[in-house]
């Protein structure tokens, strides 16, 4: 009796040990966690910025303790010019949060900030951004998705060292998968995401621009019918700096769109207003849903006109077989071939796109984007960058430059305008700041 106690005994700890590699795998670090200091919480617990312009930027900050007072935000150049901002909104009764918008400096110029209540600065969560440039200009721009709740990876010290003039973050800052109404935990999740000490790190130094896919809008494969739709939009909304919404301040899709000097940046939402997944795949089934779907195709043909270089930020995988049930663009195959047509018989030629959700690296030159009716293109090309902290998975394809899925991955994008034409050069890179995939274009602008 005694030895098949024992044996039992030695079968649970050997179950348990499996169990928790098994969770690990799924659930747990990609790769080595980073030994960024967490900041002492001072006058707040957490600050990022975004809505960065040539003229002005957001901050948006929760407070530690209203009891003494509302700090106001310093803005200083490398010149010594200094702004003091007051709270545009807030602080929110249940969050704390505030935000703050600066307007009226200059353009392609580093600025510094922080908090400050009377005399005390909150020296420990200074921050920076250099507002971007007004007409050709050269810049790189971090991208990556899909990261376990509240991360604290190394690929988070190596895009902060980067320098990047901004973080693109296309869905999936974080894995809750709340499927309910439930604010309080949408709360927590960004909390989550905003104290982990190397992502706090990066955001002091690199201004965000983030809209969601699915495990941070209401769980895995969620569309417009998710019962988290209000309250993530809402939380949203609260919670991180964005750009103007065009009448949907209240509610509604997060779909938004910014330049950095003659590059257009046009970032979707696929999952606010999309057609169930099961939905027959008919000229009723759409991703992005009518007003949306009118707004993209204004902004590519405005872009068309004004702009060197398009960028659309799409965060699910646009290159994929047409087939029902699918959860990227392949699943939504009359709604694609309808954009592509558009795209094609406007001569909208200087189109490129960002993308995650799939946990990989991966780039396309265009040459297996060709959507059109005729089939014959021509295709733009497409730069998957993920997975933060997730584990690796292919999603879509083929991929001309091949897939390299992982966690701890992350992409660069290097604009250089030259006036007459404008180059880009595509980077994916690991958390050792390896390069694991390239590629390069040229669009001419005749200008």
């Amino acid at each position: 009796m005694l030895a098949e106690l024992v044996g039992m005994a030695a079968l649970l700890a050997v179950g348990a040990v499996a169990s928790v590699r098994v969770y690990n795998h799924y659930n747990g670090p990609t790769h080595p966690e980073s030994d960024v200091a967490a900041i002492k919480v001072d006058l707040a617990e957490w600050v990022w910025a975004g809505a960065v312009s040539a003229t002005g930027f957001t901050v948006n900050a929760r407070l530690a303790d209203e009891d003494d007072g509302i700090p106001e935000l310093v803005v200083t150049s490398a010149g010594g010019a200094a702004a003091v901002v007051a709270p545009a909104q807030g602080p929110s009764e249940e969050t704390g949060i505030v935000a703050y918008h600066v307007t009226g400096l200059a353009p392609d110029t580093m600025y510094s900030y922080a908090l400050r209540l009377g005399d005390h600065v909150d020296e420990g969560r200074r921050g920076s951004v250099r507002t971007f440039p007004n007409g050709p200009g050269s810049f790189t721009i971090a991208l990556a998705s899909c990261a376990r709740t509240g991360s604290n990876g190394q690929v988070y010290d190596r895009i902060r060292e980067a320098g990047a003039l901004l973080f693109i973050v296309p869905g999936d800052i974080h894995y809750e998968n709340i499927s309910t109404g439930d604010v309080s935990r949408m709360r927590t999740a960004l909390q989550r995401v905003l104290t982990s000490p190397a992502q706090q790190a990066l955001y002091l130094r690199t201004p965000i621009a983030y809209v969601w896919d699915d495990h941070d809008f209401g769980g895995d494969g969620s569309d417009s019918t998710s019962p988290s739709r209000a309250a993530v939009q809402s939380v949203y909304r609260e919670f991180v700096p964005h750009y103007a919404f065009d009448g949907r301040e209240a509610s509604g899709a997060v779909y938004q769109a910014f330049s950095i000097g003659r590059v257009r940046f046009i970032m979707t939402d696929t999952r606010s207003e999309r057609s169930p997944v099961g939905a027959t795949d008919d000229p009723t089934r759409t991703m992005l849903g009518p007003e949306q779907k009118a707004w993209l195709k204004q902004e590519l043909l405005s872009a068309r006109d004004a702009s060197a270089l398009t960028v659309w930020v799409n965060g699910i995988p646009w290159i994929a077989p047409a087939e029902d049930g699918r959860d990227d663009w392949g699943g939504y195959d009359v709604e694609r071939r309808e954009i592509a047509d558009f795209i094609v018989s406007n001569k909208i030629t200087n189109v490129a796109m960002l993308s995650g959700d799939a946990h990989m690296l991966a780039i396309d030159d265009g040459s297996n984007n060709t959507f059109d009716t005729a089939g014959t293109g021509p295709g733009f090309p497409v730069f998957h960058a993920a997975a933060l902290d997730r584990p690796g998975k292919v999603k879509g394809g083929p991929y001309s430059e091949g897939t390299y899925p992982g966690g701890g991955q992350f992409g660069l994008m290097t604009v250089t305008d030259a006036g007459n034409s404008v180059h880009v050069e595509w980077n994916g890179k690991n958390y050792l700041g390896e390069t694991l995939v390239h590629y390069e274009f040229e669009y001419r602008t005749g200008k």
